[in-house]
């Protein structure tokens, strides 16, 4: 009997373990999964990077919230955790054609910007408020460049201008002859006054000047001691010369005296501790 029972157990169909469509969903549950190392995966809270139908979830932590949507099978999830590739590249900074614009100008003109500079400069460099990420010789070379080659366009431009004006110039030009050309000529004349017209008429051209005043001077005499050539430096109230203006010492007597400019009346000031008469 029980070989019997065994025979019947063993000669009956096998059993599917799941059918096709089990098999679809798992596949689709388990989409991107490969991709999560962690057990249980979820955004640290800060992160500030897209994260796929967050907006549209609310009422849990950023957590609890970004782990469910990571699990989900129906997000569309990118092919990568972090999309920008971090392997290192080829592209060196700065890039060479401004190490050489910054060279060229630095031979062209008495310049203190060359490659490199040292950090620690806290003079002014064109735009460097609006640069960050980099080292400080890297952003001063990129943005002496920049600041090089916007000079350089603002050169060009003007002088097709001046070349655009002087062909202008050129094809026009001014009459050779001064009689076509029109002199600028005033509205308003000076006349003769009313009483000296007569004068000027019966004037006579034969008559000389009574007196050369480019020749012959009035001769005046200046009375007075001459004061000596030399002056002592240790002194401070020399007898002959007078104090300098603004002068911030102390002069004898200068606050009860006024009429005077201050270096005659700083001429020598010790008069006053003398009772002299002032």
């Amino acid at each position: 009997m029980n070989s019997s029972l065994e025979s019947k157990i063993f000669s009956l169909p096998p059993v599917k373990s799941t059918s096709s469509s089990a098999q679809r969903i798992s596949r689709e549950t388990t989409a991107g999964m490969e991709l999560l190392t962690t057990s249980e995966p979820h955004l640290i809270p800060g992160y500030s990077g897209y994260c796929p139908q967050f907006q549209f979830r609310c009422g849990e932590t950023f957590a609890k919230t970004t782990h469910k949507l990571l699990l989900d099978p129906a997000v569309n999830h990118a092919d990568a955790l972090i999309l920008s590739s971090r392997a290192v590249g080829e592209v060196t900074r700065p890039p060479q054609r401004d190490v050489d614009m910054v060279n060229a100008r630095s031979k062209r003109t008495d310049s203190i910007f060359v490659h490199p500079m040292l950090p620690g400069y806290e003079g002014f460099i064109p735009r460097l408020d609006t640069r960050c990420g980099q080292r400080f010789a890297v952003h001063t070379t990129e943005q002496v460049a920049e600041f090089e080659r916007h000079q350089l366009r603002h050169k060009e431009a003007r002088d097709r201008l001046r070349r655009r004006i002087d062909a202008q110039q050129c094809e026009q030009g001014e009459p050779r002859d001064p009689k076509d050309r029109k002199p600028i000529k005033g509205r308003f004349r000076l006349t003769v006054l009313p009483e000296c017209v007569g004068a000027m008429v019966n004037s006579s051209s034969d008559m000389q000047p009574l007196h050369d005043c480019a020749i012959i001077y009035r001769e005046v005499i200046i009375s007075g001691p001459d004061p000596p050539i030399l002056v002592q430096p240790s002194e401070i109230y020399h007898k002959y010369v007078g104090l300098i203006p603004n002068y911030l010492g102390h002069v004898p007597g200068a606050a009860f005296r006024y009429g005077k400019t201050f270096e005659a009346d700083t001429r020598d000031a010790k008069r006053w501790l003398r009772r002299d008469s002032v």
